[in-house]
C-alpha cells in the first residue's frame, strides 16, 4: 500500500519523457528565434548590452555546465526568454527612434533580419 505499482510508475515515466521532451522543443525554438536575431542585433547603433545578450544566451544554451543539469532545460529555456525579452526591446526602441529621425540611410531593423518594415502594406 502507498507504493508505486507497475501501472502507475509506467504513466509517471511516460509523463517525464513527455515534459522533458516539451521542454527541448521549447528551448530548440528559442533557441532558433534568438539565432534569427543576429544580424539585426550585430548593427553598428546596436548597444554593447545586446550584443553581450545574445551571446551571453548563446553560449549559456551550448555550454554543458549550467546551474541544472542538461536534461531539465528550465534554466536554458530562461535564460533564452529573457535574452529574446530584452533584445526585441532594445531593436523596437531602435526602430522607433530610426521612424522619429526619419534618416532613410539606415535599413529597418526587424526581428526577423530581413530589413523590410513590416508596416509597409503598399510596398513603395
Amino acid at each position: 500500500m502507498g507504493g508505486l505499482t507497475d501501472d502507475s510508475a509506467g504513466v509517471v515515466l511516460i509523463l517525464i519523457v513527455a515534459a522533458l521532451v516539451i521542454m527541448a522543443i521549447v528551448a530548440a525554438v528559442l533557441f532558433f528565434k534568438l539565432l534569427a536575431k543576429f544580424k539585426p542585433v550585430h548593427d553598428q547603433l546596436a548597444p554593447f548590452g545586446a550584443k553581450a545578450a545574445f551571446w551571453g544566451a548563446v553560449a549559456y544554451t551550448l555550454v554543458p555546465i549550467d546551474v541544472l543539469p542538461d536534461p531539465f532545460l528550465g534554466d536554458d529555456i530562461g535564460v533564452l526568454a529573457l535574452a529574446l525579452f530584452y533584445l526585441n526591446k532594445v531593436l523596437a526602441a531602435l526602430n522607433e527612434n530610426d521612424l522619429e529621425n526619419e534618416a532613410g540611410d539606415r535599413p529597418f531593423i526587424d526581428g526577423d533580419g530581413s530589413g523590410e518594415d513590416p508596416t509597409d502594406i503598399i510596398g513603395w
